[in-house]
C-alpha cells in the first residue's frame, strides 16, 4: 500500500567537496552542529576517497529523521566553508 512504501523512504543529503585539510571527525562535529538546527539527525557519515594523496577528497551524509528537515536543508542557504550545497539522495 500506498502508506507501506513511506516509511521507507530515505531522508537523506549528500554533501561533497568538504575541505580536505581538515580532519573527517571535525567535519563531523562541525557538520553535526550546523545540520542538527534544521531537525533530529539519525546518523551522520563523513568519507574520504584517497586513490592519490593530491585527490583526497572528502564527502558526507546527512539522515534526518524527518522529511521536512530535509527540506528545509535543501532549501537554505548554508555557510560552510569550502562546501558545496547539499544534494538529496536518491
Amino acid at each position: 500500500s500506498k502508506d507501506d512504501s513511506s516509511k521507507f523512504q530515505i531522508q537523506k543529503a549528500y554533501i561533497r567537496n568538504l575541505h580536505p585539510n581538515r580532519s573527517p571527525a571535525d567535519w563531523e562535529q562541525q557538520l553535526y552542529h550546523h545540520f542538527a538546527l534544521f531537525g533530529p539527525i539519525i546518523d551522520l557519515k563523513v568519507l574520504e576517497t584517497c586513490k592519490f594523496k593530491a585527490a583526497k577528497e572528502l564527502y558526507a551524509f546527512v539522515t534526518f529523521k524527518e522529511e521536512e528537515a530535509l527540506l528545509e536543508v535543501l532549501n537554505s542557504p548554508h555557510n560552510l566553508k569550502r562546501t558545496k550545497s547539499p544534494k538529496k539522495l536518491i
